[in-house]
């Protein structure tokens, strides 16, 4: 009797999740589907309401609202770095306008709290502060979520989220507001020695020869400063992922960007991008969804009637009565596409801010992205 064939060798199938196991890049790519989770669309959408409720509270006070008037300040200001940014050719990438990119940043970070101290010395106070740590914790909730998501693949209360993103406040505001303050405490030393050692004959040569000290301290100050800005989207996520320490989060955020500069300019880069498209495809939707309700509701109605739907300012003739009442209700209705807008481009920075840390985390510690800390094992 003849021995039966020999069964060939089965290799097992090749994936493409198996090429892409060991890359580190495309778990970027995640960061879309993290953001539109319900839960941190909600932790988004509450944060944007919270934080102009107390930006309108001005009104008490005053006729402006600050909440809409540091908006557009922001605005103006983010405008002007992205119009610089915008002009890069990337044929020749180094020929950037440094000054007006400068200029951008300038304003954004001296020219913006300038104005509104000028314009709102109270409420800056009163109701900015509020607004920054309604803002901080907002971030801080749903990078913790999409973290653990990211992480360990499985999802974390938005309660719990919330809750432990209260209890770090604190470190929250250092993270962010404490590195500009000592810059600050620091120019003002520098503006009391220069007062003291160049305002005075004869004394004021000995505070030329100093200052050069002073230059090398603003040379190191300003390099600092740089890497904790670079490092900024990285700080809410820091104290997310490992805990309520201000100062181990602002130093992780600037070792990453100095480890892996290229690296890291490269994930920001393909982020940037990728919430570019979702926001457009969205505001499209979002768009389009309007432009149908509006025509079709309209269809049928005399044109009096026809303006209750038609957007404010569009040569619809004034209402009055019952479909003024109307109209608002209506404009109540179209400004929430706005807020859903806004809500998914917060909860896609805060996301893809967790996961950015993570993997830069990964490249520069080797620590795994599902290692966050001993709250897990609680």
């Amino acid at each position: 009797m003849s021995e039966p064939a020999a069964s060939k060798p089965r290799f097992p199938d090749l994936t493409l999740a198996d090429l892409v196991a060991e890359l580190v890049w495309p778990g970027l790519l995640r960061a879309g589907t993290l953001a539109l989770a319900p839960s941190r669309l909600l932790l988004a959408t509450g944060t944007i309401i919270l934080i102009g409720l107390i930006g309108s509270l001005s009104r008490i006070w005053s006729d402006v609202s600050f909440g809409t008037r540091a908006g557009d300040v922001l605005g103006q200001s983010a405008r002007q770095i992205g119009a610089a940014l915008g002009s890069i050719d990337l044929a020749r990438p180094w020929e950037i306008d440094l000054a007006a990119l400068w200029a951008g940043i300038a304003s954004l970070a001296f020219g913006t709290p300038g104005q509104l101290l000028t314009d709102f010395p109270v409420s800056t106070f009163v109701l900015g502060i509020p607004m920054i740590v309604v803002a901080l914790v907002g971030w801080c909730a749903i990078a913790r979520s999409a973290a653990w998501e990211f992480g360990i693949h499985a999802s974390e209360g938005w309660t719990t989220c919330l809750t432990r993103s209260i209890q770090r406040a604190p470190a929250l505001v250092a993270v962010v507001l404490g590195p500009p303050v000592v810059v600050g405490l620091i120019a003002l030393g520098m503006g009391a020695l220069g007062w003291v050692l160049l305002g005075l004959p004869a004394v004021n040569v000995v505070g030329a020869v100093l200052w050069g000290l002073t230059l090398f301290v603003a040379v190191v100050t300003v390099l600092l400063t740089a890497a904790w800005a670079a490092g900024s989207p990285m700080l809410a996520p820091a104290v997310a992922c490992e805990g309520p320490d201000a100062f181990d989060a602002i130093q992780r955020a600037m070792a990453y960007v100095i480890g892996k500069p290229l690296r890291y300019l490269v994930y920001v880069g393909l982020l940037a991008a990728v919430g570019a498209l979702l926001t457009t495809l969205l505001a499209l939707v979002l768009r389009g969804g309007d432009e149908l309700a509006t025509r079709a509701t309209a269809m049928f109605l005399a044109e009096e009637h026809a303006a209750i739907v038609l957007p404010h300012g569009s040569g619809a003739p004034e209402l009055e009565g019952t479909a003024a009442a109307a109209g608002r209700i209506v404009a109540f209705w179209r400004s929430m596409l706005t807020l859903a807008l806004g809500s998914f481009v917060l909860s896609y920075f805060a996301s893809s801010s967790a996961v950015l840390y993570l993997v830069m985390r990964r490249l520069n510690d080797g620590q795994d992205v599902g290692d966050l800390g001993s709250e897990i094992d609680a």
